[in-house]
């Protein structure tokens, strides 16, 4: 069966906020069945989030950590993460909620959808 979601989560020094990742993100992603992946784009991170990704992808094989260079930003982070995402549907956020959903987007999520090529 083909990877269904990718979960793309841009991040920079973020080390504080990943022990929340545990119940809050792969939490619901667990229990709604889904087959998924996580990728986290760090973009050079100086706090440790580096080393505390590789430590959490050590128990959750589904989490997968892209080191994006120092100075792409955001758009590069998101940008090279849907280059490595092999879900059908792909979902990209900002860990800290900085991101609004649009209005009407079905199940309160926002998805892109690859296409095949």
């Amino acid at each position: 069966m083909a990877l269904k979601l990718s979960v793309i989560i841009p991040c920079l020094n973020e080390a504080a906020n990943l022990p929340r990742y545990e119940k809050e993100l792969f939490g619901p992603l667990d229990e709604s069945g889904a087959d998924y992946e996580v990728l986290f784009a760090d973009g050079g991170s100086a706090d440790g989030t580096a080393e505390g990704l590789a430590a959490l992808a050590r128990k959750r094989p589904e989490l997968k950590v892209l080191a994006i260079p120092p100075g792409a930003g955001l758009g590069g982070a998101v940008a090279e993460a849907i280059k490595a995402a092999a879900g059908e549907f792909i979902s990209a956020t900002v860990w800290q909620g900085s991101v609004t959903i649009p209005s009407g987007a079905p199940d309160g999520a926002y998805f892109l959808r690859i296409a095949d090529a």
